[in-house]
């Protein structure tokens, strides 16, 4: 036996003083050998809770009494009145009194006479003769202050007068004031009563031993110098009471008194009511009916408000409480009558007196204080306090925080989503149909409060099957159905419901169910058939989910869980946990511990994903009962193992278990078969690697494997190590990864990467798709192979990269071709073709090519050998690829394609249609006979494309395009925005400058050859006035002549006497177009144009023009700018345009048409009269819509078109040789005047004498 020195008080107060431990030895009371453990224990001497041996038998007069239990040296109440008949007496009279103020005149007087029947004295006086007591203080109020004359403060003479002795106690001490006295005489009676019920005297005297806890506490002792002085026997003690002690005094005896008040309260006045509360059974259930009691309190109400209310009041709060959860609506009840009855004077009393405030009504603040308190709050958002005290708070129809502080209050929110805080003590939280989306937190700080318990209660209507409780995160939440109405505690889950700062202990319903903690926590357990968010808690717990797609977490502890029907997921946490997602497909996640994971037929697709680092845990994946290890297909996806249920679409997919080839935490240490059988890690690696005649994915590990995938469209991945993998039949995708890997493609079209290593690739028979990586890879090809393609993208050094042929094939049956840049090797008389891609990369100077073509035989064919064969032509179409080198191609006959690579390089296209490219370098390029292409690339190149319509591009460089007799109808196109550059086009040996003919065709330079149908369009030439990038810089000719830019410019707007399209530059050009029907369009610039003879339509473009339109009818426009436009003879069209315009009329000139319409504000347009006519030669008439001016004798006029459609369509001002003026203002006084009177005949070029009387003076008046 062996025994530990032990201090540890128990909660009854008992202490445990030592330790010690035992073994049994005969297995009588426990396992044998089992080691016990034994204490030693002190008994506590409990006084408060009263133990009397004996008990009383009971008066008559007793037993119809009133009745509660006693405590300390206080027998029951019934027992004490037995013994004493002033109590009796007393306890009748309470028991009768039929209102508050009545009872609680009587409280302290029973409570008094009650404290009497204890064997405790009721003054420090009576506990002992040998002292005298002084009381010298009660808080500020000093025994001094009270002294009649005669008497004094404390020492002095009269402590050591012999007649000191015989002074009375203080109680009947004349000297000392009656106020003070009666002081004395209350705290006598409170502390008296207190000792009795707590059984032990607070306070000890000198040489006295208290029984229970130290009886100094709360006094303050003075017996020594001075205040203790022994004389003839009798001692001196002075008493003091500091505030604080009173303090605490006072509120313990309140405590006292309210809860003797409220057990009697229940037992006498309300008594009646209780008895009206109805129990009914029926087919609904047990339930409780307060019809009767609910109308008396109307009844009394309506006959008393005050004394009513004052009922009502005080039956909820002492009755109240215990039927809360049995559906008595009081509260409510108390709440509609506070907020809806007129205040009289009486019922203000009332409410002062319980401390009511409803806002809207006088001193209203929404706070409370140390009392207990009801505070009503209005409509709208209001916060309200309760303060300490036991509180109620009504909340509106808003959103409304109610934080009722310390005490047991009750937190009703009302209408609205409103936020309850009970705080410290037992709160209660009413809540119903209505109540809205409120949230409680019930959080206390350092609630010291014993036997705490915090409850919801739901109103009467609400039934327990009315209410789902979900959960989120920590939260607890209540939500009636058929409502929007919730109800969400904060942190109800906290240390899965054990947290003491936020523990709620119970919600009741009316029908007497009690949800307490741990009947919540188990309910959350239970799915539905909804979605289903279910939290577990750290505890061995069994979750069943139900139907719908749940997600679970189990948290911590050796759980058990049922996913049900729906589409699943489980976390199950820490801890030896069984997860079986039932059907559906579900996502099944362990944690720490050894955990199992069930999957049955009709399962569906699980997913397990079962990570977890610790050691000596075995996870299990166990298969049902029906279940045999024939039944499972194995596979392998990504780094995720799938079995799967043959015949079926079940399987379960174990997340990452190749994770590292399954050295890893997300493996599973077994696969459990109901016949016995187990598969552990390394059977599950093997049989992931077995090929079948199905279309597989196998993936191998960093080891030497050997795989093969036998029938089927198979995908291999041999991953690290020197792997051997035949794809077997089947179009199959093989990957090597690293290592020196063997693969064969076997039958059908194949496709195989080889990865890093020296690899040996053979596609075997089909199309196959070889592709190596680092290292000298070697690729294998034989007669049936098919056509095949070789990717040997390989940038290291150091390597031998080969193509090796079957031993039946020579190098003289090999036929060799170019596609592109890749290198085709055909086996002749067969079909089967290897093609190296990218080969030619770089001129064969790249990371694609090979290092070797190899034959049994023994030849071996290197790199230059290969690339030496391409650069010749045939007479057929031939595609030939240059070097970087200076090539000299020559493609013969056919439609050839020759790109010449880099390189100062000479073509020549032969016969044919050919596509020339020269590619960079200076190149030399003859399309030879056909309609050939030639682009010549960058660099100083010559281009000729021989006979035939051919075009011919150059780039970048001084290009030279030559052109002779006989070349056809050549393009150029000659784009190039460098400078310091010269491009020509030079003509042949017999073609003289003069045997040129130049024309524009919109911005090509066109320039034929005359007598002969060969020209050459140098395309663009004239884009932006051929300064675009497009033009030559020189046109050169055998004889010495070169034509500049500027040159080649002039001569194309030089006037001939055929009919010309010319068109100008944005330049102040000077054009002739001379004889012919020309179109003349000047362009940008003040230009000078004459059309010369012929019909000529001439534009002046922008710019301040002259235009003359010389013979015959022409069309002349001005266009934008100040111009001047002359038609010449013949009758003329004359449009100025916009601008202030001149337009010429002179003898001779015919009939003439003005087109004027310019708008422009200040425009001033001028018609101009030449020599030879004077003003009174001038007749003006209005014809149709128009203005016509005519020369009279003569049929010379012109007619400004719409002059009566407005002043946009007038001619500003006319004026004369001599520089006479008319307005246009000023025209329509002529056009009337003249109106009287018929033109002058032809041939008189004087008015007649009659006319010149009649007009001369309106002429005069108008011409200035």
């Amino acid at each position: 036996m062996a025994v530990t020195e032990h201090t540890q008080t128990l909660p009854n107060g008992n202490q445990v003083a030592d330790l010690g431990s035992y073994v049994r030895s005969d297995g009588s009371t426990g396992t044998l050998a089992q080691t016990g453990q034994m204490a030693d224990v002190n008994l506590a001497d409990d006084t408060f809770h009263r133990q009397f041996p004996d008990t009383v038998p009971l008066t008559p007069e007793a037993q119809s009494l009133p009745d509660m239990q006693g405590s300390g040296l206080v027998r029951d109440l019934r027992e004490a009145a037995s013994q004493s008949g002033a109590l009796a007496n007393l306890l009748a009279q309470y028991a009768a009194a039929p209102t508050r103020a009545a009872q609680r005149a009587l409280l302290d007087q029973l409570l008094d006479a009650w404290a009497d029947t204890s064997s405790l004295a009721e003054r420090l006086e009576e506990r002992s003769s040998q002292y005298r007591f002084r009381y010298m203080a009660f808080g500020s109020v000093r025994r001094s202050d009270y002294l009649l004359p005669g008497e004094t403060g404390g020492s002095g003479p009269e402590d050591y007068d012999a007649t000191y002795i015989a002074l009375p106690e203080d109680l009947d001490n004349p000297r000392l004031e009656s106020d003070y006295k009666a002081l004395i005489a209350t705290w006598n009676q409170r502390i008296h009563t207190l000792e009795a019920f707590n059984g032990r005297y607070f306070f000890s005297l000198p040489e006295q031993t208290q029984t229970g806890q130290s009886a100094l506490e709360g006094l303050t002792e003075r017996n020594g110098e001075n205040y203790y002085e022994v004389t003839g026997g009798v001692g001196t003690l002075m008493i003091s009471y500091t505030q604080s002690q009173l303090d605490l005094l006072n509120q313990s005896y309140e405590a006292l008194r309210e809860s003797v008040y409220a057990a009697l309260i229940v037992q006498t006045r309300f008594a009646g009511l209780l008895d009206q509360i109805q129990l009914v059974i029926d087919e609904n259930g047990i339930r409780f009916d307060f019809a009767a009691v609910t109308q008396a309190f109307h009844d009394r109400i309506a006959a008393n408000a005050a004394q009513g209310m004052s009922d009502l009041i005080e039956f909820n709060r002492y009755a109240g409480n215990m039927l809360l959860g049995m559906g008595w609506g009081g509260l409510e009840m108390m709440e509609v009558y506070m907020r809806t009855l007129p205040v009289s004077a009486e019922l203000q009393a009332v409410y002062d007196e319980f401390n009511v405030s409803v806002d809207g009504q006088a001193g209203f603040t929404g706070r409370g204080d140390a009392a207990d308190d009801i505070i009503v709050a209005g409509a709208g958002d209001n916060t309200l306090y309760g303060g300490s005290g036991d509180d109620v708070l009504f909340g509106g129809d808003g959103a409304d925080a109610l934080c009722a502080g310390d005490g047991d209050d009750i937190l009703s929110g009302g209408a609205g989503n409103d936020f309850l805080a009970g705080e410290n003590g037992s709160d209660t939280y009413l809540f119903g149909r209505g109540s809205g989306t409120d949230v409680i937190s019930n959080y206390t700080d350092n609630d010291t409060t014993p036997d705490k318990v915090d409850t919801v209660v739901f109103a009467a209507d609400v039934l327990p099957s009315q209410v789902t409780v979900s959960r989120s995160d920590s939260n607890l939440v209540l939500s009636i159905a058929g409502t929007s109405d919730t109800l969400r505690i904060l942190d109800y889950f906290s240390l899965d419901g054990t947290d003491p700062h936020y523990r709620l202990e119970q919600i009741l319903f009316a029908d007497g169910t009690v949800w307490d903690v741990e009947t919540v926590k188990a309910m959350l357990l239970q799915g539905t058939d909804a979605a289903d968010h279910i939290l577990g808690y750290g505890s061995d717990d069994a979750i069943s989910a139900g139907a719908g797609d749940d997600v679970v977490t189990a948290a911590a502890g050796a759980d058990t869980v049922g996913g049900g029907d729906g589409n699943d997921v489980i976390y199950s946490g820490d801890g030896d946990d069984r997860l079986d997602g039932g059907t559906g497909n579900d996502y099944l996640q362990g944690d720490a511990g050894s955990d199992t994971y069930v999957f049955s037929r009709g399962s569906g697709q699980d997913a397990v994903y079962n990570y977890d680092s610790g050691t000596s845990k075995t996870d299990t994946l166990e298969f049902g009962a029906d279940i045999l290890p024939s039944d499972i297909m194995l596979s392998r996806n990504g780094t995720d193992l799938v079995l799967a249920i043959a015949g079926t679409t079940d399987r379960v997919t174990v997340r990452s278990f190749f994770d590292n080839d399954g050295n890893t935490a997300y493996a599973l240490e077994q696969v459990r078969f109901a016949d016995g059988t187990t598969w552990n890690n390394a059977v599950l690696l093997a049989l992931a690697i077995a090929g079948n005649d199905t279309a597989q994915t196998l993936t191998g590990y960093a080891t030497a494997d050997s795989i093969n995938g036998l029938g089927s469209n198979d995908v291999i991945n041999g991953n690290d190590g020197n792997d051997t993998i035949d794809g077997g039949d089947g179009a199959d995708s093989l990957r090597g990864d690293n290592g020196n890997d063997v693969i064969y493609g076997g039958a059908d079209n194949d496709t195989v990467y080889a990865g890093s290593g020296d690899d040996r690739l053979d596609g075997g028979t089909g199309n196959d798709y070889l592709q190596g990586d680092a290292g000298s890879d070697t690729y294998v090809f034989a007669r049936g192979s098919g056509q095949d393609v070789v990717y040997n993208y390989d940038t290291g050094s150091g390597k031998t990269d080969t193509l090796e042929f079957g031993t039946n094939i020579l190098p003289a049956d090999i036929m060799l071709a170019r596609s592109g840049f890749d290198l085709v090797l055909s086996i002749s008389g067969t079909t089967d073709r290897v093609t190296v891609r990218s080969f030619f990369e770089n001129d064969g100077n790249s990371a694609y090519a090979l290092e070797q073509i190899r034959f049994a035989n023994g030849t071996i064919w290197n790199k230059t050998a290969v690339l030496s064969m391409f650069l010749q032509g045939t007479s057929g179409a031939d595609t030939i690829t240059g070097t970087a080198g200076a090539d000299i191609i020559y493609a013969e006959g056919g439609n050839d394609l020759i790109n010449a690579g880099d390189g100062n390089d000479t073509l020549d296209g032969g016969d044919g249609v050919d596509n020339l490219r020269g590619e960079n370098g200076n190149d030399l390029i003859y399309g030879g006979s056909g309609n050939d292409t030639v682009y010549a690339g960058s660099g100083n190149d010559r281009l000729d494309g021989g006979t035939g319509n051919d075009y011919l591009q150059g780039d970048a460089g001084s290009d030279t395009y030559v052109f002779a007799r006989g070349s056809g109808q050549d393009v150029v196109y000659n784009h190039d925005t460098g400078t310091g550059k010269t491009d020509a086009l030079e003509f042949g040996a017999d073609i003289l400058p003069s045997d040129i003919v130049i024309t524009r065709s919109s911005a090509d330079l066109v320039l034929a050859i005359a007598g002969t149908s060969d020209r050459v369009t140098v395309r663009s030439f004239f884009d932006s006035d051929g300064n675009g990038g497009y033009e030559l810089e020189q046109i050169r000719f055998a004889n010495g002549t070169t034509w500049d830019k500027a040159a080649v410019k002039a001569l194309a707007i030089a006037g001939n006497d055929t009919a010309q399209t010319i068109t100008g530059y944005a330049s102040a050009d000077v054009i002739n177009a001379a004889g012919g029907n020309d179109y003349v369009s000047a362009g940008a610039g003040a230009d000078t144009v004459d059309g010369g003879a012929g019909a000529d339509t001439l534009y002046g473009g922008d710019g301040n023009d002259t235009v003359s339109g010389g013979a015959d009818n022409d069309y002349v426009f001005g266009d934008n700018g100040n111009d001047v436009l002359n038609g010449g003879a013949g009758n003329d069209t004359l449009l100025g345009g916009v601008g202030n315009d001149t337009y010429w009329l002179s003898r001779g000139y015919g009939n003439d048409t003005i087109q004027e319409n310019d708008a422009t504000a200040g425009n001033t347009d001028l018609a101009r009269f030449d020599t030879g006519i004077a003003l009174d030669q001038l007749w003006f008439r209005h014809v149709g819509n128009n203005l016509e001016v005519s020369i009279i004798g003569t049929s010379d006029k012109f007619t400004i078109q719409n002059w009566y459609s407005g002043s946009a369509y007038h001619v500003e001002q006319f004026r004369t040789a001599d520089n006479r003026l008319l307005l246009d203002s000023q025209v329509e006084n002529l056009v009337q005047a003249m109106a009287a009177f018929s033109p002058p005949a032809a041939g008189q070029t004087t008015l007649p004498q009659n006319y010149q009387d009649a007009l001369s003076p309106v002429i005069a008046a108008n011409w200035q």
